[in-house]
């Protein structure tokens, strides 16, 4: 992915709002589960008022929105044509779910994080497959995720 290539909406609030309501559980739903394209939580390690929890959601038409829940921090933004199909192909070349049942004890049990990653109808976690860093879609996810950070 582009660095840069992706732009935040400065009149995200009522997209992010309403997004963010829908992809923390909040209770308001604006989003269907066909509507999602790609998903990323994070939950674990420590926060002020317990477990931290990370969210990013993309949707089909290329809007994202990243939440972290620990710190009400948000972001929402519109990816750009080349990094929306760089999504899709990631969701559609992805073999996440493909790789070893994960054997260890879960990062989540000594304050580190669980990752889930969800495509399609499917979703899988850091603590049930041995999660490939190189796979594509967990490339991009992370990507985004670390940029929405900044």
């Amino acid at each position: 992915m582009a660095r840069n290539t992706w732009g935040t909406l400065d009149a995200a609030a009522g997209i992010g709002v309403a997004a963010l309501a829908g992809a923390s559980g909040c209770g308001v739903a604006v989003a269907t589960e066909s509507d999602i394209l790609a998903s990323r939580t994070a939950i674990g390690g420590l926060c002020p008022d317990g477990p931290c929890n990370e969210e990013l959601v993309v949707h089909d038409d290329g809007v994202w929105v990243w939440v972290d829940n620990s710190t009400g921090r948000s972001r929402a933004g519109l990816l750009s044509r080349q990094d929306l199909e760089e999504v899709v192909d990631a969701v559609a070349d992805t073999r996440v779910d493909e790789g070893p049942p994960f054997e260890d004890i879960c990062a989540i049990a000594y304050d580190g994080m669980e990752v889930t990653y969800g495509f399609g109808e499917g979703s899988v976690s850091s603590c049930e497959v041995e999660v490939n860093v190189d796979d594509p879609l967990v490339a991009v996810l992370d990507t985004l995720a670390d940029e929405a950070r900044r």
